[in-house]
């Protein structure tokens, strides 16, 4: 059984990611936000736990890594002053694996207008930021750079690596909750 953290678990892509995981028998979930009272376990059918607390805290980042063996980082807004301390908290407790969630246009592949435009977003050199601390983390990683997102429930999606030229312009979250709902990743 692996045991598989959630940060950020009351937003959007990572409920759905609780959706698509709260049947897995390998899985032992640990939701981690700011207040539990927002999230229902009771149709979660995996062992789970729900550590409420606060992802700029260190202490709370300690705690709640320890014993988990995938952490995932779906947090919103500036993210590359989380890297440092989830990277601490990962090594202190020996967990190597994280998945966090960017966005496209980080490694400047998003080609055409949409790509200018999608560049001219205003938190693009946090994530940019972000995607630098965790590449040179020294962590096993993977960084998601899911499109703009949609709520539409249909699973649709193709990888690119970095390098590639990125395509499309839209994910479900679905489709992201998808890609990483397996708990070998």
């Amino acid at each position: 059984m692996k045991n598989v953290i959630l940060i950020g678990a009351n937003g959007a892509t990572m409920r759905v990611l609780t959706e698509q995981l709260k049947d897995n028998a390998d899985v032992h979930l640990t939701l981690f936000l700011r207040d539990a009272k927002r999230i229902d376990i009771s149709k979660i059918n995996v062992p789970v736990t729900v550590f409420e607390g606060d992802a700029t805290k260190q202490a709370d980042l300690d705690n709640a890594i320890a014993n988990q063996d995938i952490v995932v980082v779906g947090l919103g807004g500036a993210l590359a002053h989380f890297v440092a301390p989830i990277q601490q908290a990962m090594n202190k407790n020996h967990v190597s694996r994280l998945i966090f969630i960017l966005g496209l246009g980080i490694y400047d592949e998003v080609p055409g207008k949409f790509g200018e435009w999608n560049g001219s977003f205003s938190g693009m050199p946090d994530f940019k930021e972000a995607a630098r601390l965790i590449e040179n983390s020294g962590l096993n990683y993977t960084i998601l750079r899911p499109a703009w997102m949609s709520d539409r429930p249909e699973i649709n999606y193709e990888t690119t690596v970095k390098g590639e030229p990125f395509h499309g312009t839209v994910i479900t979250r679905a489709s992201i909750a998808d890609l990483h709902h397996s708990p070998d990743q």
